[in-house]
Order: C-alpha cells, then structure tokens, then sequence
C-alpha cells in the first residue's frame, strides 16, 4: 500500500447528520499511479461529501481528492500535474486531510 492514515485523535466532530473528521495521511516509496483509494469504509463513513486538504506543503506538492475516482491523488505545485506512478512520496509524513460524510 502507497500510503497510510490514521485519524486524529478527538477530531471527530458531529453537525446533525454530518459527520467531520481529520486524518494524518503519510506516503511511501510507491506512489500509484491515478491516486490511492480512499472510500468511505477506510475513514469509517457511509459517504464522503468531501474532502478537505492542508493545501501546498513543503515537499512542493498538494493533494487532491478524486471524488469521482475515489482516490487522493498527490501534484506538483509546480505544474498542477499529478506525479508519476512509483514516484518516491516518502518525504510527505503526517499531512492532515479533514473528510465530511455521513
């Protein structure tokens, strides 16, 4: 597997039947090309509405949710362009995304 997330401890947040929580996502030597699968089952949804990003890190990428795709995918800030399948994403540790659903 590409990539690793573990929710946040107490970031768990309820707004009537939305449920709003943040995750520390971490990537490896094997990025997929198209993306990492993330469903709802993985982040202990039914549904994700949407997924929020912490914006440009300092590695110089960003990442994207694929809501069609389900994946996240990670660009170059740079181009916009998404990385190459097999890129070595190591360097990308604890980067907190925040997925809504229900």
């Amino acid at each position: 597997m590409g990539r690793t997330i573990t929710e946040v401890r107490g970031s768990r947040d309820v707004h009537g039947g939305q449920i709003e929580i943040a995750f520390d996502v971490s990537f490896d030597a094997t990025y997929v090309a198209n993306g990492e699968s993330l469903t709802p089952r993985q982040v202990t949804l039914k549904n994700i509405l949407d997924v929020q990003s912490p914006g440009p890190l300092p590695t110089g990428h960003s990442i994207y949710w694929d809501r069609a795709g389900q994946r996240l995918k990670v660009l170059t800030t740079s181009t916009g362009a998404e990385v190459a399948g097999g890129t070595n994403l190591s360097t990308i540790t604890g980067a907190r995304i925040t997925v809504k659903g229900w």
